[in-house]
C-alpha cells in the first residue's frame, strides 16, 4: 500500500495516475482495478480472486 500524496515518485514509478487503484503483480498477467474498491465481488472477479486470503 502506498500513500500517493507522500510518496508521489512510488505512484509515478508504478504508473499509477488516478486513485484508488489496486495492482495485483502476480500471478501474471497483472490486473488493475481502478475506482471504488466497496464492491468485493467485483474487485474479486477482475483480480481474479477466489479467496478471502488472495486479496
Amino acid at each position: 500500500m502506498v500513500d500517493v500524496d507522500a510518496h508521489p515518485e512510488r505512484a509515478d514509478s508504478a504508473g499509477i495516475i488516478l486513485t484508488p487503484t489496486l495492482v495485483r503483480y502476480w500471478p501474471l498477467p497483472v490486473a488493475r482495478l481502478y475506482g471504488h474498491l466497496d464492491d468485493e465481488s467485483q474487485a474479486r472477479r477482475v483480480l481474479g480472486s477466489t479467496s478471502p486470503c488472495q486479496l
